[in-house]
């Protein structure tokens, strides 16, 4: 059982030593929060990564990362996608992000704000489409947001990988 945290972060984030380096990101952290320095939490999702998503938002919201932002491992260009044990698969990207967007959502509906950078943007663009005024149509946002990430979320990895593909 992969442990949320320490394991998954020193899985690919060595020292030139090949030593794990969370302890001294959590050491870091904790010396800007000790400054009152705003920070953001920026995670790789590989495929490790994307079997945890749920848990890792956890994670992070348990340890006050209130700022989170996500970017998917992409293959090497010209490599045979899926050689990898890193690598994401569109499914498993899709089965990330919906995931967090569960946690998230249900986050935002009962007033306990965490930032995802993915999410606030696809709010944001729509809400300029909608033209977004009122608490009634903001609701109907989330709404709108649910559905999208249910049906559509893997959209953005797909279309990256096919334009690296011409």
């Amino acid at each position: 059982k992969t442990k949320i945290g320490k394991e998954i972060h020193d899985r690919y984030r060595l020292d030139a030593a090949g030593k794990g380096t969370y302890q001294r990101v959590i050491s870091a952290i904790r010396l800007l929060e000790k400054h009152q320095v705003e920070y953001n939490i920026l995670t790789v999702v590989t495929a490790a990564t994307a079997r945890n998503g749920q848990k890792i938002y956890n994670y992070f919201k348990k340890n006050h990362f209130g700022y989170q932002q996500y970017i998917e491992c992409l293959d090497p260009i010209g490599e045979e996608p899926g050689q990898h044990e890193y690598s994401l698969t569109p499914e498993k990207y899709g089965e990330f992000l919906k995931s967090m967007f569960d946690a998230w959502y249900l986050d935002m509906r009962s007033g306990t704000y965490v930032y995802n950078r993915y999410f606030e943007n696809l709010m944001m663009a729509y809400c300029a489409f909608a033209m977004c005024t009122s608490s009634k149509i903001y609701s109907s946002v989330f709404r709108f947001f649910a559905m999208y990430v249910r049906t559509r979320c893997a959209n953005r990895y797909l279309g990256r990988l096919c334009s690296s593909q011409k």
